[in-house]
Parts: C-alpha cells; structure tokens; sequence
C-alpha cells in the first residue's frame, strides 16, 4: 500500500490491523488517521446488520461529536465490506 511520506504508518494500533495518522502541527487537538479494520462476522448477519446492529452504536458511544459523512458498500476480493467516512 503506498502513502505519502508525511504519513506515519502504525501496525495493530487501537485495535485496527493499521492506521495511517497525519503529521500533528501546532494548535492540533486531533490527529487525523486512516484506520483499516476487519473483523470476521457470524455467517447468518450481513454487514449492513454488523454495521446498523452494532459497528455505528458503538463508535456513536465512544468517538465524541461522532458525524458520518459517508457510507457505502464495497468488495475487496471478493469480500462484503463497509467504507464509512466520519468525523
């Protein structure tokens, strides 16, 4: 996966398999990052039911002032996944 250099690279971070985090400048309270998660689902729920039932009430609870900005389905090799873009 390529990324640009003034991204710092972070395997296993919080709980995603890697995270891509932006340089922090002065003033910044926040870090901006690219996280990549999996996690493998019971066969009988789809990832839509994952994410409604259970992925956004959990990031609603623990990211304060938690806003979606976009939601969409999309395969990666061959795999249901879930792209969600917020902040």
């Amino acid at each position: 996966m390529q990324y640009p250099d003034t991204r710092t690279y972070q395997e296993n971070a919080y709980g995603s398999l890697a995270m891509f985090f932006s340089p922090q400048t002065t003033g910044d309270t926040f870090r901006e990052f690219v996280a990549i998660v999996a996690e493998a689902l019971p066969t009988d729920i789809s990832v839509e039911e994952y994410y409604t039932s259970f992925a956004k009430p959990q990031m609603t609870e623990v990211i304060k002032d938690y806003k979606e900005i976009s939601n969409e389905n999309i395969t990666i090799d061959g795999v249901a996944a879930k792209k969600i873009v917020y902040e």
